[in-house]
């Protein structure tokens, strides 16, 4: 799944380990989009306002995240 982060995202300014993406929904970000460039993150990425992230983990859990846009994206 892509998301992308709005400017108004509790995600801005935190580390990918601080916004417990993993630890409270079981997400992985394992790729992001940002400035035309895709990256592998690490925990210590701190997500941007616009950055498109690339997710891995159950639908179900995807669609609790109030705060980042959905995005339909064909990959590869």
């Amino acid at each position: 799944m892509l998301l992308r982060v709005p400017a108004d995202s509790s995600l801005v300014g935190k580390t990918l380990s601080g916004s417990r993406l993993g630890d409270a929904l079981d997400l992985s970000v394992i790729g992001i989009f940002r400035d035309g460039k895709t990256f592998v993150p690490t925990a210590d990425e701190i997500p941007q306002a616009q950055d498109r992230l690339l997710v891995e983990g159950k639908q179900e859990e995807l669609k609790t995240l109030q705060d980042l846009e959905i995005e339909e994206a064909q990959l590869g």
